[in-house]
């Protein structure tokens, strides 16, 4: 006779995980596909260890490596395929950060051994002209990160990723305090219009944007009211200077430095032309500095695109616009 107190069947214990395993997953998909019917779609997190991840590779391609360095402008204009299509193969490594600096970025490629290959710094104008330098800050800490960089890291990123690519649940926007902020709001999250991949390449889709034109006008405003401390006189020259000082540098290691004003239109071309005016600023870079120079005005295939929000392309243009810039730097022989 058995005993009370013994032990139930193996196989209760079974079917009893599988059923559990099984209604885990129901809930799952069913989380998965009530938001993706709202238009939310898989996208990666771009943190501090997917730059990481992403400067550890920029060596790797010796000198036919190409590295895409400065701000969210330049994150959402180049398409690693078109360009690799345009370049005979070159897949850049992207290397830029939302309102960064292209400069700390391009000193750290230059200073290190490793990285050969053509560097494509972006230049923002307040950004890059900024005299209180202030956004380089945030560049040190992704700097930092990888500086850091764990074996552990190395190991765990491929993991992560592909979470992050197979669930949409994995956004920050659907994170339990972000969802418990908009449910308060009496509203329900809104897909980003803006989605990451692996490569870092951000894919903007202003089609998604229901209020642009309210956005613009907010930015607009914005850029008014706001008064940029610019780079002029001697502390320009000095700068000038430096930035040619990083070109040597790196071609001292067989490597090549361009230099490239994106597409920008509307209100803050509009600023931009106010405040940081062309000759007072990239006009004197293209000529103080050795590096290939190009501005999207000096060229007629660049120069047909416009921004929706007046500086970050559309994914439906990014593929043309990299075959366009990809071609140039190939006549210019640039890429090596």
């Amino acid at each position: 006779m058995p005993s009370s107190t013994s032990s139930s069947d193996p196989r209760d214990w079974a079917a009893t995980w599988v059923a559990a395993l099984l209604l885990a997953g129901a809930a799952l998909g069913a989380w998965e596909l009530a938001w993706r019917a709202r238009g939310f779609e898989p996208s990666v997190n771009d943190d501090r260890r997917l730059w990481a991840a992403a400067r550890a590779g920029a060596a790797e391609g010796g000198r036919a490596a190409v590295a895409v360095v400065g701000s969210s402008r330049i994150q959402v204009a180049i398409d690693p395929g078109a360009f690799a299509e345009a370049s005979g193969g070159r897949r850049p490594v992207q290397l830029a950060l939302a309102l960064g600096s292209s400069l700390p970025l391009l000193r750290d490629l230059a200073e290190d051994p490793e990285f050969r290959g053509c560097a494509i710094a972006e230049v923002n104008p307040r950004i890059f002209f900024d005299a209180t330098a202030r956004l380089d800050r945030l560049v040190a800490r992704y700097l930092e990160a990888y500086r850091g960089r764990t074996l552990a890291d190395r190991f765990e990123a491929p993991l992560r990723m592909r979470v992050q690519e197979l669930l949409v649940s994995r956004q920050p926007a659907l994170a339990p305090e972000r969802l418990a902020q908009a449910l308060a709001a009496g509203g329900w999250p809104e897909p980003p219009h803006v989605r990451v991949d692996r490569s870092r390449t951000r894919a903007a889709d202003f089609q998604r944007l229901r209020d642009l034109a309210q956005r613009n006008r907010r930015t607009e405003l914005a850029r008014a009211r706001s008064r940029p401390v610019i780079l002029s006189g001697e502390a320009l020259d000095r700068f000038l200077e430096g930035v040619e000082a990083l070109v040597q540098r790196q071609r001292a290691k067989g490597g090549e430095v361009v230099f490239l004003r994106l597409p920008t239109s509307g209100h803050i071309l509009a600023d931009e032309r106010l405040r940081v005016p062309r000759e007072r600023s990239w006009d004197l870079l293209a000529r103080r500095s050795s590096a290939l120079s190009i501005h999207f005005e000096d060229h007629p295939s660049l120069a047909a695109f416009t921004s929706p929000d007046g500086e970050h392309l559309d994914q439906r243009d990014a593929a043309a616009f990299t075959r366009a810039l990809a071609r140039i730097l190939v006549e210019a022989r640039a890429l090596r």
